[in-house]
């Protein structure tokens, strides 16, 4: 907690980097490529963890309905995954 994570999209040639702050999440996209591009921006960390709950859930939507893992499989890593930082997502 606290930290910087970065999240590669490759295949988009796109990085984009998530930093929590108080109450924001400082956010900066890295496009790279033929040329490169910074953007930051400021974001409400509640929406931000919303997004990424919500992005969590379609992959596994994704990886499931490709055969790639059983419904069981999926409800248990997003139970985990998403029930473990519920007091960080939902307000108090």
């Amino acid at each position: 907690m606290g930290q910087k994570i970065s999240i590669d999209f490759p295949e988009s040639w796109m990085i984009v980097d998530l930093m929590p702050v108080g109450s924001e999440i400082s956010c900066t996209l890295r496009k790279f490529g033929d040329s490169c591009e910074h953007k930051h921006f400021e974001l409400d960390k509640l929406q931000v963890l919303g997004v990424l709950r919500d992005f969590i859930n379609k992959v596994m939507e994704l990886a499931m309905d490709k055969g790639y893992i059983r419904l069981e499989e999926k409800d248990e890593f997003l139970g985990t995954a998403l029930t473990s930082h519920a007091s960080i997502v939902s307000p108090a």
